[in-house]
């Protein structure tokens, strides 16, 4: 009798705390369901892949084969510049976002420790190369050394009105102005940052 009364005792506390649970739900089980990029554990990196490097060699290298074409009046002479310069350019590009990259590690770290960061990758605005991350705080760019500006540029997440894509950049209004970024995976960018307003909304 008293394993009975002990076993109804236990499936009415059961059905108790499961009706307060449907209830209350808690919110780690609600931002599971809703499946929000933003809310993703680790962040994201969005790195240049072959395509990128690709279209950055293919731009300068058939400028360079065209000029050496013209002028030794060969057409063998010009693919061949052509596609070494490409190539050798976008090496080149290769060696130095990787260096940016690895002393930018650092940055990623300091941030880390007092704000969540949800993707970053490089970037350019104005010109000027840099790296961006976007925290739950907002997007905060910070130029590399090379550069004519090494003003950094924080845009908080409240005060971003709209974020669209154009061909390789993403289009970010805020406070009534508009900047362009220059962004790999531009459209990857626009849904993390699109998640965040979607939250605060």
């Amino acid at each position: 009798f008293a394993l009975a009364k002990g076993i109804f005792y236990y499936n009415s506390l059961r059905r108790d705390l499961d009706a307060k649970r449907l209830k209350y739900p808690r919110i780690c089980d609600i931002i599971i369901k809703t499946k929000n990029p933003f809310f993703k554990e680790e962040n994201m990196t969005y790195k240049n892949g072959i395509k990128e490097y690709t279209l950055i060699g293919v731009m300068f290298g058939v400028p360079m084969g065209i000029l050496f074409g013209l002028m030794h009046l060969s057409l063998l002479l010009g693919v061949i510049t052509g596609f070494l310069c490409g190539f050798l350019f976008a090496f080149l590009i290769f060696l130095f976002v990787k260096y940016q990259e690895k002393n930018f590690d650092k940055k990623r770290t300091e941030i880390a420790k007092e704000r969540k960061i949800i993707c970053d990758g490089g970037a350019t605005i104005n010109g000027n190369g840099g790296w961006m991350f976007f925290t739950e705080n907002g997007i905060e760019f910070y130029p590399h050394k090379i550069n004519i500006s090494t003003k950094e540029i924080v845009i908080p997440t409240n005060t971003i009105e709209s974020v669209k894509t154009n061909k390789n950049q993403i289009l970010v209004s805020a406070n009534g102005k508009t900047i362009a970024i220059v962004v790999s995976h531009n459209k990857e960018w626009k849904k993390q940052i699109e998640g965040a307003l979607t939250v605060l909304s």
